[in-house]
């Protein structure tokens, strides 16, 4: 996982509490990294944090990852 991906999981499990679990609105302001949330098929519990930049995407099994501190 590259730095970028490893940043966005970061914040991904330090604001996973604010995620939302369907399409609806969220508390979590992925902008403040540079980021969007967008669902898309297959990632319904869990929506797929997508760098504005480019090059990277975080998934839930990322954040399962990440959460478990596994690299």
């Amino acid at each position: 996982m590259n730095k970028r991906r490893k940043e966005m999981a970061a914040w991904a499990v330090a604001n996973f509490e604010k995620w939302p679990t369907h399409e609806c609105m969220t508390d979590a302001d992925p902008d403040e990294i540079g980021c969007e949330l967008a669902h898309y098929p297959g990632h319904s519990n869990l929506p797929v944090l997508r760098c504005r930049l480019g090059g990277a995407v975080i998934t839930s099994t990322d954040y399962f990852y990440a959460k478990r501190g596994i690299k």
